[in-house]
């Protein structure tokens, strides 16, 4: 039990960069009621990159256990929130002796927590960005509303973005298409995407593919069935993503972390959901009042159709 307030407090959310982006809004309430303390996050490698540019102070997971418990034992938190869904970080708090420990008391590692929060996240129908929130009960923290996270691009990501413009020969306004989901969500299929590319290229749309490198090859049977589109697969970091996102006309995905980067870039975005209980919409949707999202029928992403997409783009231009 704390009996003066804390100097050091650590939000574990090592996962993903969509994760990341919906947890925010936790990290802000507890920068408010510790305005005095350093509140850090321990972060992953897909991750950190947000959380740097969102101004927290990162330390990187080692992803080992007793590096784990070395370096909480070296930083010293008074309070550790767990927002990630794995074993390893709570009982490395546990064995480093973290006075205060919070997080979802349901898991099987449960018991590594002094501070449950009893919270059925699979079943519960409330935003993953809420979620977070109601995770911090046991610190008697209650918001009753959050904001949304917001990001901008930076200077010098902006200029990079003007330069590849420049070198792809593109002046008109653009739309964004990630096909990629890190393995998070279902797929809509390469054909959907190439059609959709076909009709928004029929109207002089330049369209932009993003992915990673791995993604090289989907992008690629997208290009082969859609002239004319350009691939970037493996050509921009986050901060060049962040900046082609900012600077785009519209945004097109399924369930992926680009998609909350948009979302957190405000731009006109259309999401793609499937109604699986993991991935469903009305937990993961883009915190964005210029977002549509289309849902699917049932847990099949492909009864989705592109004309049924173009139409959504048309509507958010109008």
């Amino acid at each position: 039990m704390l009996f003066q307030p804390p100097s050091r407090v650590l939000l574990v959310r090592n996962d993903a960069l969509g994760d990341a982006l919906v947890t925010l809004p936790a990290g802000e309430a507890l920068r408010r009621t510790f305005p005095k303390a350093e509140v850090a996050v321990l972060a992953g490698k897909r991750n950190e990159w947000l959380f740097r540019r969102a101004g927290y102070p990162v330390l990187k997971d080692p992803l080992d256990f007793r590096k784990t418990v070395a370096l909480l034992r070296e930083y010293r938190p008074q309070i550790a929130v767990v927002a990630s869904p794995r074993e390893r970080v709570p009982l490395a708090l546990l064995a480093a002796g973290v006075p205060l420990r919070v997080g979802y008391g349901y898991r099987s590692y449960g018991l590594t927590f002094n501070r449950p929060a009893f919270i059925h996240r699979s079943s519960s129908r409330a935003h993953e960005a809420a979620l977070t929130l109601a995770l911090l009960r046991p610190l008697g923290i209650y918001p009753r509303s959050y904001t949304a996270p917001v990001l901008t691009p930076t200077p010098d990501s902006l200029y990079r973005c003007n330069e590849l413009l420049t070198e792809l020969t593109i002046s008109k306004p653009y739309t964004v298409i990630h096909p990629g989901g890190g393995g998070s969500a279902p797929r809509w299929s390469v054909r959907n995407y190439a059609e959709l590319a076909r009709l928004l290229m029929q109207r002089e749309t330049p369209v932009l593919l993003t992915g990673s490198p791995a993604e090289a090859e989907t992008l690629d049977s997208i290009a082969a069935l859609a002239p004319g589109v350009v691939s970037l697969a493996g050509r921009s970091d986050l901060n060049l993503l962040t900046a082609l996102i900012a600077r785009c006309d519209c945004f097109v995905s399924g369930s992926t972390g680009p998609m909350h980067l948009a979302a957190a870039l405000g731009v006109q975005q259309v999401a793609l959901f499937s109604n699986e209980k993991s991935v469903a919409p009305e937990r993961w949707y883009p915190l964005n009042k210029r977002a549509k999202v289309l849902c699917a029928v049932g847990n099949e992403l492909n009864t989705i159709t592109a004309e049924r997409v173009f139409s959504a783009i048309n509507t958010l231009q109008q």
